[in-house]
């Protein structure tokens, strides 16, 4: 908690900051390997970010509708969020929370 004075009298500030982690900034992993169906539900929904690790054949259905099926490079890490990330033969992704 943050201390604030006010006039004369110190008091506390009860508002926090919203934002936990700086945009760029991931505390986990998860990798969805080759021919894996997964879906980004539950406790699993709060990936916000996606890196294609190798391959080319995948389908990542986004929240706010679509899908990516092509046009990724390896190793660059996308910001936006998966509802389900569906990977063929040797293609493997990263998920970032």
């Amino acid at each position: 908690m943050a201390y604030v004075t006010h006039g004369q009298a110190p008091f506390v500030a009860r508002t926090g900051s919203r934002e936990t982690t700086s945009r760029g900034s991931y505390t986990e992993v998860h990798f969805v390997d080759a021919s894996t169906t997964f879906h980004c539900t539950g406790s699993e929904a709060k990936y916000s970010a996606v890196q294609l690790v190798s391959g080319s054949a995948y389908t990542i259905t986004l929240r706010d509708g679509g899908n990516v099926t092509e046009g990724l490079t390896a190793g660059v890490v996308y910001e936006f969020v998966p509802t389900k990330v569906v990977t063929v033969a040797s293609t493997g992704v990263n998920l970032l929370k």
